[in-house]
C-alpha cells in the first residue's frame, strides 16, 4: 500500500512525501526478503528517482550504482535487464 501512496505522491509533485513512502517500502522489503532479493533491489529505483527529484543527487546516484552492481551480481553482465539498467544509468541527467 505504501508503494502506491508513494507513487501517487510522486505524480502529484509531492516528492519529499513520496521519498518517505519509498524509503519505508525499501526498508520493509529488505527486512522481509533480504538486501539481495530482486524485489528489494527493484524497490530502490523509485526511492532513487524520488531523491533525484528533491535534489539529493549524491544519495540518488549511490542507490543507482548500488542497484546496478546488485543486478550484475545476481543476473550476470550479459543479462538483458543488466544491459538495460546499464544503458539507463549511462543516460541519466
Amino acid at each position: 500500500m505504501e508503494q502506491y501512496i508513494g507513487m501517487a505522491m510522486h505524480k502529484l509533485g509531492r516528492y519529499k512525501e513520496s521519498v518517505e513512502q519509498f524509503r519505508s517500502v525499501f526498508k520493509k522489503k529488505a527486512q522481509v526478503f533480504g538486501d539481495e532479493d530482486v524485489r528489494t533491489i527493484d524497490s530502490v529505483l523509485k526511492l532513487a528517482n524520488g531523491l533525484k527529484r528533491i535534489g539529493e543527487y549524491q544519495e540518488s546516484m549511490r542507490l543507482y550504482e548500488n542497484r546496478l552492481g546488485k543486478y550484475k551480481a545476481l543476473l550476470g553482465d550479459n543479462h538483458r535487464d543488466v544491459i538495460m539498467q546499464t544503458w539507463l544509468y549511462c543516460t541519466m541527467e
